[in-house]
């Protein structure tokens, strides 16, 4: 049997759930219809009508570094864009459009350890090898998605250089955690996303 009072109390936390939704709901909405979004929003679909992979992946560094607070849901989806920019670059042997797309990235956010890993294929792909092991280090030492696959490309070109031996090969580590360290009293802006790029809200017209 359900006395007056257990049902004021269903009620009540009813009530209060139902408006804490409808005040998410129109926050969201607010953000949506704001003029900043709508910038944003048509900033991003430009940018992911582009062909050029050098140029799109400029393109999003330079978002991320103009609009800093901008939505999370385009924040995500432009690092998608940058990782596809950068992927294309790679596969297709594109080393020098690839370093200096990854050199700005990493100028952006000195602990993006995404672009670190693809730094350390660009300079591979140059035959710089002693720039490459200290790229993948970094990549390696920062925690993402891809670290341990960073740590793997680290041990096959340590041992390609070193006569097959990984001998010394902390020393690089050891210097790259150092160096990412004093590195961090600039604030790292927009860190690599680890979650799939999320949905876009189309814009309202």
């Amino acid at each position: 049997m359900i006395t007056n009072k257990s049902f004021f109390r269903k009620f009540s936390v009813f009530f209060l759930l139902l408006l804490a939704s409808s005040w998410i709901s129109a926050c969201a909405q607010n953000s949506l219809d704001s003029p900043e979004y709508r910038e944003d929003y048509d900033r991003y679909t430009k940018i992911d009508a582009m062909t050029d992979d050098a140029e799109r992946g400029e393109k999003c560094v330079l978002f991320m570094k103009e609009r800093p607070k901008m939505d999370n849901r385009l924040l995500l989806n432009i690092k998608s864009l940058l990782r596809i920019s950068m992927t294309r670059l790679n596969d297709h042997k594109e080393y020098r459009k690839l370093r200096l797309l990854t050199e700005h990235a990493i100028q952006l956010n000195h602990q993006d350890g995404e672009a670190y890993l693809f730094y350390g294929r660009a300079l591979k792909g140059e035959n710089k090898m002693p720039e490459a092991l200290e790229a993948f280090a970094k990549a390696y030492v920062i925690p993402f998605y891809a670290s341990k696959e960073a740590g793997k490309e680290l041990d096959r070109l340590y041992k390609e250089t070193h006569k097959g031996s990984l001998a010394g090969k902390q020393a690089i580590i050891d210097n790259a955690m150092k160096s990412l360290s004093s590195a961090k009293d600039a604030p790292a802006k927009n860190a690599p996303a680890k979650n799939a790029p999320a949905k876009i809200a189309p814009k309202k017209k």
